[in-house]
């Protein structure tokens, strides 16, 4: 093909290209790239096509040089700043993705681009200001809210995602899905009241109800108030994840004369919890992605009796089929910390230390149904790695090591006062956090200069990212002495599992249901001297423990025992309360005329 003009070499290599031979096309490229070497299209496509079989390096040489050599159009820009952001040269892609957003105003995709390398440089925080800063410049542009929310969840930072959300709120055509992802953030915060928390539940049921209005209350199933029940139990977390390892027992302990159990999942990934649950259930349901007005007919179709969420508001949840109305009864319970604002919802499962009965009932939708003496059990994984002594105890030299593997956004303010009180009070103390967001940066450093402006010192602090796989995360709790739990949104799972590894968990409590989590469960291994109501008591039990290290090794040699000799594992006993709530709930229906 010897003689070809530069039109026909871009022709055939383009062809090549359409057809999927895109190897190919690089080959006859480089073959004549003698011939063309200078020329900004000849550069442009071979750039593409490096850039496409991910050799960036070599991609983003030629792209300069088209580039440069005059072929100054926005695909070049673009294609040449994403690969040299792939090949690790991020400062340069940043500059010249600002350079494109200026010179291309009409192409969003350099904003997109712009976030995308801020983010995978750890600099989530700038990543997630940035897109706020373009949503704001383009408020009725829907893509781009989710985008805004989705990198202000990824920077861990909650009060800006809740001021965000708010302002989207104005832009009627996004202000349900605005709201739905504040609901859970707002459970982080410890700058709203509980009256606010109410208020807003309240606002995102009356949006949902607006945009999913119920289906008509021809229900079908039989009123025979002792019959065999239909329970359906509605999750994403039919699998090895926190909700998965509490429903599992009480799915598995229902009584199967009296009670059938459907499992409706809107999943896609399954794992071998999820192969358990499917044969512990008479029913399986696979929903994801199905919309809520069709689950709620195959609810009805199945005749399910008691339709009970486990999502609520959280980021995947399917609460809208509550909202259509699935079944004559329904409920939440575990997955979401407070109330729903639903009125279609009828009765949500707590216990009288998370909702006490005092005053917890007036900021609840639903009838509050208080298990007693705790609303959870926990199936422990069936591998638990061996208790291990922790670094005080493994040397006597060494300081106390506190700990924190909860989510970065429970780490709010009021939580860091809380740790801080401690460290000074014991200041040759340690702490370790471990958590998904400290494998960036600016998350890093963020929380490092909290500590500092609380005295603390980067030294005493050790930030650790998520650890992979189940057992290398319990194999951690090794690495410390005692667990300070978030405040006001505790830990559960990891509370929990805290204690199966033999570390003693101190709470402090406050008003709501998620900031009393961590009292329920303490108090059911009866360890109220760990559940504290202020700073002082806080900091006050975490030294009294830390001053005795003999007490230390007795709790690592005897919590997980207790623990699970406790109603935290009693799976069968709460099947067994669940079942009568649902009875009642069930002969109540069948009263009404």
């Amino acid at each position: 093909m010897a003689g070809l003009t530069l039109h026909n070499v871009l022709l055939h290599a383009q062809s090549l290209t359409d057809s999927g031979r895109v190897p190919h096309a690089i080959t006859f490229l480089q073959q004549h790239r003698k011939s063309f070497a200078l020329d900004p299209n000849f550069n442009a496509l071979l750039g593409t096509l490096l850039g496409a079989v991910h050799d960036y390096t070599s991609a983003a040489g030629c792209l300069e040089l088209a580039w440069r050599g005059g072929a100054q159009r926005a695909d070049v820009l673009l294609n040449l700043a994403v690969c040299l952001a792939s090949a690790g040269k991020r400062d340069r892609a940043e500059k010249l993705l600002r350079d494109g957003i200026k010179q291309f105003p009409d192409h969003a995709i350099f904003r997109s681009e712009l976030i995308t390398v801020l983010r995978q440089a750890g600099r989530v925080r700038d990543a997630a200001c940035e897109s706020v800063a373009q949503w704001r410049a383009n408020p009725a542009d829907a893509s781009l809210a989710r985008r805004v929310c989705s990198e202000l969840l990824m920077s861990g930072d909650v009060e800006p995602l809740i001021a965000v959300t708010r302002d989207m709120r104005q832009q009627v055509h996004i202000a349900l899905e605005a709201q739905c992802n504040m609901m859970l953030q707002l459970l982080y915060s410890d700058a709203i009241s509980r009256e606010q928390l109410f208020e807003e539940h309240k606002r995102a049921a009356l949006l949902l109800r607006r945009r999913v209005p119920s289906l008509p209350d021809a229900f079908t199933n039989s009123r025979d108030p002792d019959r065999k029940l239909r329970i359906a139990y509605c999750s994403q977390d039919f699998r090895n994840r926190s909700a998965g390892h509490f429903i599992e027992g009480i799915i598995a302990s229902h009584d199967r004369e009296r009670f059938e159990v459907y499992c409706y999942h809107h999943a896609i990934s399954e794992d071998e919890l999820t192969q358990r649950l499917k044969s512990r259930a008479h029913a399986w349901r696979d929903i994801n992605g199905v919309d809520d007005y069709a689950v709620a007919r195959l609810a009805r179709a199945d005749g399910i009796d008691i339709w009970i969420d486990l999502t609520g508001w959280t980021g995947a949840g399917r609460i809208g089929i509550c909202a259509v109305r699935a079944a004559p009864v329904q409920a939440t319970y575990m997955g979401y910390a407070s109330t729903t604002g639903l009125d279609t919802i009828n009765v949500r499962f707590v216990d009288a230390i998370t909702d006490p009965p005092t005053d917890a009932d007036a900021f609840a939708t639903e009838r509050l149904l208080r298990i007693a003496p705790c609303f959870l059990a926990y199936t422990p994984p069936h591998h638990l790695p061996a208790v291990a002594p922790g670094p005080a105890l493994r040397d006597a030299s060494k300081p106390i090591t506190f700990g924190s593997f909860n989510t970065y956004q429970k780490i709010t303010p009021t939580c860091l006062d809380h740790w801080c009180t401690v460290l000074r009070e014991l200041p040759q103390s340690r702490m370790l956090i471990k958590n998904s967001h400290m494998q960036h940066a600016q998350c890093r450093d963020t929380l490092l200069a909290a500590f500092s402006q609380r005295g603390i010192g980067a030294a005493r602090i050790e930030l650790r990212p998520e650890t992979p796989g189940k057992d290398a995360h319990l194999a951690t709790y090794r690495d410390i002495d005692i667990a300070l739990d978030t405040y006001p949104y505790h830990g559960t799972t990891t509370t929990i599992e805290a204690l199966m590894m033999g570390v003693p968990v101190i709470t402090r409590v406050g008003a709501t249901h998620h900031a009393r989590v961590g009292a329920s469960l303490l108090q059911a291994i009866n360890q109220p001297d760990w559940i504290t109501t202020d700073a002082a008591q806080f900091a006050a039990a975490a030294k009294h423990l830390a001053s005795d290290r003999a007490a230390l090794q007795t709790l690592r040699n005897t919590l997980r025992s207790r623990v699970t000799a406790s109603p935290l594992c009693d799976t069968r006993t709460l099947a067994a309360h669940m079942e009568t709530h649902c009875r009642a709930l069930w002969r109540e229906w069948c009263q009404r005329i």
